[in-house]
């Protein structure tokens, strides 16, 4: 069932916390998941409506291609492992408008983790799955889809990384 993987994925495998479940207004048959920190502070929101047997999205111009979540810098190149055992690689940042590696949900939705230096001093939430010392500390950035003009004399089709505190 789609609900449980979406729900297992994000708590269990990433460490979030499950904030609530609604219901959608325009279809009150589908369900609206928050994931976030402990408090549901604003920056750790990450929400889904899974819809049971929707036909996958076509990727393209206009979407969030990948989401990254900040966590504390490894020390090493070592991974974060949730209650399935799944492991992520965790890369420290070179460049702040390098793109960082990424894995996918069980949709497809591409995300990844970025090592911040000092993240471990900012609030985290342990839901026993993961630990505190690796749990997610909110969004590090988004890379969005765009499509540059060609009369502009750039590539038609790109992304673009918006790094957190960018306008």
């Amino acid at each position: 069932m789609i609900q449980s993987r979406n729900l297992r994925f994000y708590t269990r495998d990433l460490g979030l916390r499950f904030v609530k479940k609604t219901v959608n207004f325009d279809d009150p048959s589908t369900y609206h998941f928050y994931f976030g920190d402990e408090t549901g502070h604003p920056g750790t929101i990450l929400t889904f409506f899974p819809w049971m047997n929707a036909t996958a999205g076509q990727r393209g111009v206009g979407e969030a291609s990948q989401t990254a979540f900040r966590v504390p810098c490894a020390r090493s190149a070592t991974g974060r492992t949730g209650s399935s055992r799944r492991e992520f690689r965790i890369r420290r940042r070179r460049s702040v408008l390098a793109k960082p590696p990424c894995f996918h949900d069980q949709d497809g939705m591409a995300l990844a983790l970025v090592g911040i230096a000092n993240a471990e001093n900012e609030p985290s939430w342990s839901n026993g799955d993961v630990p505190s010392e690796h749990a997610i500390r909110g969004f590090q950035g988004v890379t969005l889809a765009a499509r540059q003009r060609a009369e502009d004399g750039g590539d038609p089709d790109r992304c673009l990384w918006l790094p957190r505190g960018c306008p």
